[in-house]
């Protein structure tokens, strides 16, 4: 009974589990990979977001945040993150789209063009 209650409370474990210290440098690695790519984002405000959410779980992960108050911290981080990917793919879809306007455009130029020179 006695050793129920101290794995309970977490009495005389380490500090550090094993999971945790082997995910740390991961973690670390993946937010620094997400800041990085996330950089193509053209709203400035929420990029500044994002940096400053992702700055906040480096913090947490390097001053060896109790996991309990990481987590809520990196759940939030990912959800930024997935709503600038959102934000990007938009972005990309817009880009898509303007450039095929652009190339009818072009070819309905050409097809003028092509006409008019016939009509001489």
């Amino acid at each position: 009974m006695r050793t129920d209650s101290l794995i309970a409370l977490k009495i005389g474990q380490g500090s550090r589990s094993p999971v945790l210290t082997a995910l740390r440098p991961v973690l670390e690695r993946a937010l620094t990979v997400i800041a990085d790519a996330l950089q193509a984002v053209d709203s400035e405000s929420q990029r500044a977001e994002l940096s400053a959410q992702l700055n906040s779980c480096r913090e947490a992960i390097a001053d060896d945040t109790d996991p309990e108050h990481l987590a809520p911290l990196t759940q939030s981080c990912f959800d930024l993150c997935e709503q600038a990917l959102q934000a990007l793919q938009s972005q990309q879809q817009e880009r898509r789209s303007e450039l095929r306007r652009l190339v009818v455009l072009v070819r309905e130029t050409v097809a003028l063009l092509v006409g008019d020179g016939d009509a001489l």
